[in-house]
């Protein structure tokens, strides 16, 4: 089973020994929002939030990094690079707004297929490199 957002943060806070108390006041948040956050009564995190998490538990880039990713899966959010075209984005809303209406089945056809293109395109552009050599 994965951590979830409140589990991980939980773990950062008892591994940095700090109370819910400590953390909260640290947070200039109230001690119930925080144990609420913790068991998943509250999955949001809005930005302010995580940049006084990160400083008050002195966060590294691979706790960021795993926190932020949390919160995004917490809420369905799916983090896209902010170079990714238009094109690309609109392929991955497409998936997400069809995914609840698929089988397991399919979607596993559909992942199969994907990274088949994948590859394919992969193959294309070595091919293409190798040429222009």
């Amino acid at each position: 089973m994965s951590e979830s957002l409140g589990d991980y943060l939980k773990r950062l806070r008892v591994s940095r020994r700090l109370n819910q108390q400590s953390l909260a006041i640290r947070l200039c948040i109230g001690a119930p929002y925080l144990s609420r956050l913790e068991h998943g009564k509250k999955l949001y995190l809005n930005d302010v939030l995580m940049a006084r998490l990160e400083e008050a538990l002195s966060l590294s880039p691979e706790e960021r990094q795993r926190l932020g990713s949390l919160r995004d899966a917490a809420v369905g959010r799916i983090p896209i690079a902010p170079d990714t075209s238009y094109a690309a984005v609109d392929l991955i809303k497409l998936m997400a707004d069809a995914a609840p209406s698929l089988s397991e089945a399919q979607l596993g056809t559909i992942r199969e297929s994907v990274q088949c293109m994948l590859k394919m395109i992969a193959l294309t552009e070595d091919r293409e490199m190798t040429a222009q050599k």
